[in-house]
């Protein structure tokens, strides 16, 4: 059994609603890609996290990680992960990022884990309202 999952197909839901369940594309589709590679069980492990073409090189990011999907609307992207950690980070020249994230002994088998980067891309001035750009999503589950 493949442990990770890709997110093609997610859910656009309001945020007031916080419904899950119905698949559909993002307005904006992905920007940027997520993956992961690597062992998580009941043990613990680690996974390594490489993240590509963002939308700003040389601009921080970050990482969200949550124990539930939430696929909540966040401007023209969906947010899948709830936002249980949230992991700052900079990518590179090449808007990439490649780090390994330790996860502890003792998760219980069968625990679902969502990940996702998001990038602020509001650079032009000051004044510019935030605008957020979501990478796919990746779902971890722990093996026995």
């Amino acid at each position: 059994m493949n442990p990770f999952r890709t997110f093609a197909a997610v859910t656009l839901c309001l945020l007031a609603l916080l419904c899950v369940g119905v698949a559909a594309a993002p307005f904006g589709g992905p920007t940027g890609t997520l993956s992961v590679s690597g062992n998580v069980d009941t043990n613990g492990g680690s996974v390594h996290v490489t993240v590509h073409d963002l939308t700003f090189a040389n601009w921080p990011y970050y990482t969200i990680v949550g124990l539930s999907a939430i696929n909540v609307g966040f401007g023209n992207y969906v947010m899948v992960p709830a936002p249980d950690l949230i992991y700052a980070r900079t990518c590179d020249g090449d808007g990439a990022d490649h780090y390994s994230a330790p996860f502890p002994v003792g998760l219980p088998a069968g625990t679902h884990l969502y990940m996702q980067c998001w990038q602020n891309t509001s650079v032009e001035t000051p004044l510019d309202p935030p605008h957020w750009e979501g990478t796919n999503a990746i779902e971890i589950v722990v093996q026995p």
